[in-house]
């Protein structure tokens, strides 16, 4: 079986990514590995993403966006 990338861009998108988040983490297929890229936003996204429960996410922080 293959893994599937699921490759995210954010850019202050703390309205936008739990929703993103959730509908990722209700697939069936589980064997994936979930990389968002941050571009260097300024709300609330970064931490929204570090503390969300229930999926492996690897975070990549960008210096400027």
């Amino acid at each position: 079986m293959s893994i599937i990338s699921l490759n995210i861009s954010v850019h202050n998108g703390e309205k936008y990514i739990s929703h993103c988040l959730n509908s990722i983490k209700k697939q069936t297929y589980k064997n994936f590995e979930v990389n968002i890229w941050d571009n260097n936003s300024s709300d609330s996204t970064k931490n929204i993403i570090k503390n969300y429960k229930g999926l492996k996410v690897n975070l990549i922080e960008n210096d400027k966006n």
